[in-house]
């Protein structure tokens, strides 16, 4: 991938734009797409893809009101993880709408080409559940896992968690591969 000033510890639009290019031949159903400090629980992201049957014209992720632009009611898929369905990956790789992907726009920010892509398009934005950017880390506990909480407001199972230190996603990683949860690998 060009290597170019990343933005905000994640990668940029440019190399966004080239990952979902170089993939241009690649036959699969969704591509997924993580940056390198996310935990990703894969059962709850896969119970959203299968559900998503035949897969077109999707993206999934944690979308979310982007602050300061309520008033626009527009949809923001933070780029720290998200699914797109292979139609949409092929049409924003296709030479005819490729060379049109701008990123320049907010220096070179992924998020804001991403979101700028997917405009336009007439996709699904499917919302996958228990997506928690901007943790604190081991020390402030694994989200939705406390048990002051009453049983009606429990947050839905861990799917995605951002940052993730390399120890954290290791004992993460084990953890739901063993018992089927990440945060067991947190109140170990």
């Amino acid at each position: 991938m060009p290597q170019q000033g990343e933005t905000k510890g994640g990668f940029t639009a440019s190399q966004l734009k080239f990952a979902v290019t170089f993939l241009r031949d690649f036959h699969f159903r969704w591509l997924l797409v993580a940056e390198q400090d996310v935990f990703v629980h894969l059962e709850p992201v896969l119970s959203v893809l299968v559900a998503q049957e035949p897969p077109m014209r999707s993206a999934v992720g944690g979308w979310r009101t982007k602050a300061g632009m309520a008033s626009l009611q527009s949809p923001w898929l933070p780029p720290q993880f998200f699914a797109l369905s292979h139609d949409t990956k092929h049409l924003l790789a296709s030479p005819r709408v490729a060379r049109w992907l701008r990123t320049d726009l907010e220096n070179g920010d992924a998020a804001a080409a991403l979101n700028a892509w997917l405009a336009l398009l007439d996709v699904q934005r499917l919302e996958l559940q228990g997506v928690h950017l901007g943790w604190g880390g081991a020390a402030v506990g694994c989200p939705g896992k406390s048990s002051s909480v009453p049983q009606s407001m429990v947050l839905p199972p861990l799917a995605v968690l951002h940052p993730v230190a390399p120890g954290e996603l290791l004992l993460m990683s084990e953890a739901a591969a063993v018992h089927g949860s990440g945060c067991e690998g947190l109140n170990a």
